[in-house]
Formats: structure tokens, sequence, C-alpha cells
């Protein structure tokens, strides 16, 4: 799917005022692609929250992981954000989306040999 004229100046803008890598508008790219594939050819203007909302639920259900949904948020609240600055949108409806909460791992638990080692090495002094 070819990038909307929106996106391109967007991107141009992101390139070259906030001076963002070639990894950073890759990645930007590829979230506002994702953006506008899941609009279904409906443009920022028809988007609103609960949409954003659920295009995240079917992101997350499909697998995505919450950091990857972090940073597609992340891009897509920076697009809306310049449209609304450029008068082109009246709010951002995606400011107030947050992301899927991280899975938080637990510490791996030493083995019986790394305990007996650290127990000894406690006592030497």
């Amino acid at each position: 799917m070819a990038e909307t004229p929106a996106i391109k100046r967007f991107l141009d803008d992101l390139g070259r005022q906030r001076r963002a890598s070639p990894h950073t508008l890759a990645a930007y790219r590829r979230d506002l692609t994702k953006l506008e594939h899941l609009a279904a050819g409906r443009g920022p203007s028809q988007l609103h929250a609960h949409e954003i909302r659920s295009f995240v639920a079917r992101l997350h259900a499909g697998g995505l992981s919450a950091s990857t949904l972090a940073r597609m948020l992340s891009a897509w609240r920076s697009y809306f954000g310049w449209l609304t600055e450029r008068g082109e949108l009246s709010a951002n409806p995606v400011s107030g989306i947050r992301p899927p909460r991280r899975e938080r791992r637990l510490p791996k638990a030493l083995s019986a040999d790394q305990a007996v080692t650290l127990a000894a090495y406690a006592g030497d002094d």
C-alpha cells in the first residue's frame, strides 16, 4: 500500500526538522502503513479514539507484543499530533490511549550450586 501524501509530508518533516534517524523513519512508515490498512480507506479525520482502541485490541489479539504496540501508538500519536498542529484535525484521537501492559517476568532463581557458592562467599568475611 502506497503511503498517503500527508504521511509522506509528516515523515519528511520528522526527518528534516526533528532529525529522526533512518531507522525511526522506517519504523514510523511501517506503523502508519499499518494504521492505513486498519482504517480501511477512512482518512485521519474519520478515526476516533474507540476505533484506535479497537485496532490496538485486534493487533494485540493477533500476537503483537505490548512493546510493539507501544511503539505503534507512539508513531500514531505523533502523526495525529502533527495533523492537529497543522489544523487538519481538531483533536488527537490517540492522545489518551495506553498500550497493553508489558509482561513482568519473575527473576530467575539461583541453582542449588550457585546458592551454596553465594552462601560460602558471604561467610568468608
